[in-house]
């Protein structure tokens, strides 16, 4: 993957509700390479979920990643 800017972000972000929170899904699509991930800010910690490989099959089961994050459950007692 190449190198990337902090205004490249926006590029590769979008917002993503995780259990009901607020987070970030990120796609970097390289030539060889790729990352699908999500970041979830909770409670003063940050949750990281990462699926890293070659580029035909990340990016073949992106819609399996989107699935095991909508089956994410936390539960929030601090509200």
């Amino acid at each position: 993957l190449e190198a990337a800017t902090a205004e490249d972000l926006r590029d590769y972000t979008t917002d993503y509700d995780i259990s009901g929170h607020r987070g970030l899904y990120v796609r970097l699509e390289g030539e060889t390479q790729s990352i699908l991930g999500a970041l979830l800010p909770f409670h003063g910690s940050t949750w990281f979920v990462k699926m890293l490989g070659d580029t035909p099959t990340v990016l073949a089961n992106e819609a399996s990643m989107q699935q095991f994050l909508d089956s994410i459950q936390i539960e929030d007692h601090a509200h």
